[in-house]
C-alpha cells in the first residue's frame, strides 16, 4: 500500500544566507550542521527544533565566484525593486522518512529514482520524479535515522 504516517523535513530556498540563519537564531533555534558541498556556490544549514523535524536552508555560500551552481539553482529568488536588493526565501523541497523505503519505492514504481546512499551515514534515499506526478517541490524519501556506535578502541 501507500506510505503512511511519515514525518518530513521541509527545505527552505533563501537569498540571503546570512539573514535567514539570523531569523532563526532570533527565534532560538540554533543551527546543527552546514555543508557546502550540496553544488559549487551553495550552502546548506540544518536546523532541528523538535524531535524528528530537520529544517534545511539552502543559500548562496558567500564569496562564491560568479558563475558557480548558485545562480542557476537559485533562479530569481534574488529580485530586484529598482531601490534596493529584496531577500526572499522559498519551499524548496520536503523529506519523508520511509519506515521502509524498499516498499515505497515499490509504491511509486517509475516515479522515483534508485534508491541510493544519503549523506548522512546510514541511511538511503530515493527522489521522487515530481513533475512527472504534477508536484513543483522537490520531494525526497529517506530511510530512518540511524544511531552509528562509536568505533570501540
Amino acid at each position: 500500500g501507500a506510505p503512511r504516517d511519515l514525518p518530513s523535513s521541509p527545505t527552505r530556498r533563501s537569498s540571503d544566507l546570512a539573514a535567514t540563519k539570523a531569523a532563526f537564531a532570533q527565534a532560538g533555534i540554533e543551527a546543527r550542521r552546514e555543508a557546502v558541498d550540496l553544488r559549487p556556490g551553495v550552502t546548506q544549514v540544518f536546523y532541528r527544533p523538535a524531535n524528528e523535524t530537520i529544517i534545511e536552508v539552502v543559500g548562496p555560500t558567500p564569496g562564491a565566484a560568479a558563475g558557480t551552481g548558485a545562480a542557476s539553482f537559485f533562479g530569481d529568488l534574488s529580485k530586484s525593486s529598482g531601490r534596493a536588493r529584496e531577500s526572499t526565501a522559498s519551499l524548496w523541497g520536503i523529506t519523508f522518512v520511509s519506515d521502509d523505503l524498499e516498499a515505497t519505492h515499490r509504491y511509486f514504481g517509475d516515479h522515483i529514482s534508485k534508491i541510493r546512499k544519503a549523506k548522512q551515514e546510514g541511511r538511503q534515499i530515493a527522489t521522487l520524479r515530481g513533475a512527472e506526478l504534477g508536484i513543483s517541490t522537490a520531494v525526497a524519501i529517506m530511510s530512518p535515522h540511524q544511531r552509528i556506535p562509536s568505533a570501540s578502541l
